[in-house]
């Protein structure tokens, strides 16, 4: 199972989830549930909300 490195990532850039649910216009408790991983699984519309808000261009910076 792949998981996500949203926290880390988050935390190493100084962006708060809260910041991050504004910047994609996702339910805040649906991208706490991804920083805390208690989501199992993710949307691929939100991760490319994800990846287009934190300008990330591949997918392997936010997967462990």
């Amino acid at each position: 199972m792949l998981k996500l490195r949203l926290k880390s990532y988050l935390e190493k850039n100084d962006i708060t989830p809260y910041q991050l649910a504004k910047m994609t216009k996702i339910r805040m408790a649906t991208i706490y549930g991804y920083v805390t991983e208690e989501r199992r699984s993710i949307n691929l519309d939100n991760l490319e909300k994800i990846m287009k808000a934190l300008e990330i261009e591949d997918i392997n910076i936010l997967i462990k």
